[in-house]
């Protein structure tokens, strides 16, 4: 069986505990940040739709910045660092 990648947002908007709009904004931000799906569904029930909106920026900017971190990681050999610059004018 396939599991979804964002199951309780699913659930949510099947139950109409969330409106499509409501769902766009949780997936724009959970699809970048999984580990928030479950928080922003829960603000979703009590916020506005401009609240919920405003609060998902820095939800989905901390997923944004691991991806990058990641990528980062894979390019540099995982180390996690980039290329050094020369330190001594060598």
């Amino acid at each position: 069986m396939i599991t979804p990648p964002l199951p309780a947002t699913g659930d949510a908007l099947r139950k109409g505990e969330l409106s499509p709009e409501q769902a766009d904004v949780v997936v724009g931000a959970a699809s970048a940040n999984p580990r928030a799906e479950r928080s922003l569904l829960k603000q979703a029930q009590t916020m506005s739709f401009a609240e919920l909106r405003e609060e998902v920026l820095p939800a989905r900017a901390a997923g944004e910045d691991r991806g990058a971190t990641e990528r980062r990681t894979i390019r540099t050999g995982g180390c996690g660092r980039g290329p050094m610059p020369r330190e001594r004018g060598t």
